[in-house]
């Protein structure tokens, strides 16, 4: 090794043991906790200011896009702010979508109709059922061909 450069190569080959047995070594045991080590999770009052400082953001920004829906000039962008602050307020509706095979209901038999519009009317009361117990505002299902 002259002049502080390296030897290319395996220089070091076979004569590294590792750290112990496995990956890691032995295990150390838990983490030391104490004052000055909080164990990767902030401090209390950061954290506290971080929410404050989240809280006056998103207040700015509801302000911002309330003043843009009453006195934007273009009635799109009054349009898009308003959908943009209900969704942040209200919650961004589901979209639901049904299926619905495009037969010719021509040839099917009473039977088959009304079994047919039975499983429609208990799949759209199941879909009712899960929005209200998840407090999800109803949107009407929709027919896709």
């Amino acid at each position: 090794m002259a002049d502080g450069v390296k030897p290319k190569g395996k220089a070091t080959a076979g004569t590294r043991k590792g750290n112990g047995p496995g990956w890691g070594g032995p295990a150390k045991g838990p983490g030391q906790q104490g004052p000055g080590n909080s164990g990767g999770r902030r401090p209390r009052e950061v954290e506290a200011l971080m929410r404050a400082e989240r809280e006056e953001r998103i207040a700015a920004l509801t302000a911002h896009l309330t003043t843009l829906a009453f006195e934007a000039e273009q009635e799109n962008i009054r349009f898009q702010a308003t959908v943009a602050a209900l969704n942040r307020l209200e919650g961004t509706p589901i979209s639901r979508s049904m299926k619905v095979e495009n037969d010719d209901l021509s040839k099917l038999s009473d039977a088959e109709l009304a079994a047919r519009r039975e499983a429609l009317e208990r799949a759209e009361a199941e879909a009712r059922g899960r929005a209200a117990s998840a407090s999800v505002p109803e949107q009407p299902a929709r027919l896709v061909n």
